[in-house]
């Protein structure tokens, strides 16, 4: 449900911007699948979805995919960070301190190690 939030929000943000091409990188393979399939059994899924698929035919080019999340650190790290409870949505015009190294360790190649469980 959360990372449904996160998809409308980003998209509104998106189109408010006015960009007329959008990479959309989901770290869900449920999340890629509900969106492009717009099937779900919750009724507020439901309306969250019917809302982004909504935005994805206002006439511009919105390429929705699954991602890893250790491909796309930066979102990742974003996620995470604790935020408080006020429903307010924050955008970063900038680098954030938390994820300022990361763009250069993806450009240098350093692996991030990921543990598995068989």
């Amino acid at each position: 449900m959360a990372e449904l939030w996160e998809v409308l929000e980003g998209l509104r943000y998106a189109r408010r911007m006015i960009f007329r091409a959008v990479e959309l990188n989901v770290n869900s393979i449920r999340v890629d699948h509900t969106i492009k399939e717009g099937m779900t059994n919750s009724r507020l899924s439901r309306e969250l979805v019917n809302k982004i698929r909504h935005l994805l035919e206002m006439g511009w080019n919105v390429d929705v995919s699954h991602s890893y999340r250790e491909v796309n650190q930066c979102a990742d790290t974003l996620a995470n960070i604790p935020c408080s409870l006020d429903y307010n949505l924050k955008i970063y015009e900038t680098f954030s301190t938390q994820i300022r190294h990361l763009p250069l360790a993806g450009i240098m190649g350093i692996a991030t190690h990921q543990l598995i469980i068989l």
